[in-house]
């Protein structure tokens, strides 16, 4: 997977579906996002900030971690739901 724009830090201005945990990021919560492509394929992740530190850790304690579904994951965790 290749990363082709910098991660960025905001309050939204619509609810959007964290693509981590699968709950909605509200009207004026922060939020992470940024932009991937892989060959012809290509999205965008949206994070709670502390599923992003979530999604941070688990590629750090395994470096073979590289994707997941959104709502795999329990919000803020590693732990799969």
């Amino acid at each position: 997977m290749s990363v082709f724009h910098h991660q960025t830090v905001k309050r939204s201005r619509k609810v959007r579906q964290c693509t981590w945990c699968g709950d909605p990021v509200e009207i004026g919560q922060p939020y992470q996002s940024y932009r991937w492509a892989d060959g012809t394929e290509s999205g965008t992740v949206v994070l709670h900030p502390e599923c992003g530190d979530a999604m941070d850790s688990a590629g750090n304690t395994n470096p073979h971690f590289s994707g997941w579904s959104v709502g795999d994951f329990l919000r803020g965790s590693t732990k799969v739901r």
